[in-house]
């Protein structure tokens, strides 16, 4: 299938299944405990967007100063954004693939299996660096 047949067809399943299990659910929990549901699932998506992303980026971080190259820091870090962003979007499936995504092993799958990750290591800063200092001058003056 090519690629720009996939997004209107992402953009109009999604909403399909979203209103399918809303009524289904509506009708079994009732419509108010529906629209409760909705606000708390937002209003935790919220939360993990503004107070994740500090253990992300000193994860982040702490791999850089071990001289091991941060991508599924990264990639997981992205997921978790990603997560929060779909529970503040009101919908029973986007909230359950949000709070998949929450889950560490799940992002990890996902990221192993998308993403090739390359085994390189950088160089940690002040630890065995070698610097060369070197003064130019032109021959042509």
């Amino acid at each position: 299938m090519r690629f720009r047949y996939i997004l209107p067809i992402f953009f109009i399943l999604i909403p399909i299944i979203e209103i399918t299990l809303f009524i289904e659910i509506g009708s079994e929990i009732g419509s108010f405990n529906t629209i409760i549901l909705i606000f708390i699932t937002a209003i935790f998506g919220v939360y993990l967007i503004k107070n994740g992303k500090f253990s992300y980026f000193t994860e982040i971080q702490n791999s850089l100063q071990q001289g091991i190259m941060p991508e599924i820091a990264i990639f997981s870090g992205m997921f978790f954004f990603l997560a929060g962003f779909l529970l503040i979007i009101p919908g029973f499936f986007s909230d359950t693939i949000g709070v998949l995504l929450l889950i560490k092993p799940v992002r990890h799958m996902i990221i192993r299996k998308f993403v090739h990750i390359s085994p390189v290591k950088t160089q940690p800063h002040g630890k065995n660096r070698t610097i060369i200092d070197v003064e130019h001058k032109n021959i042509d003056e």
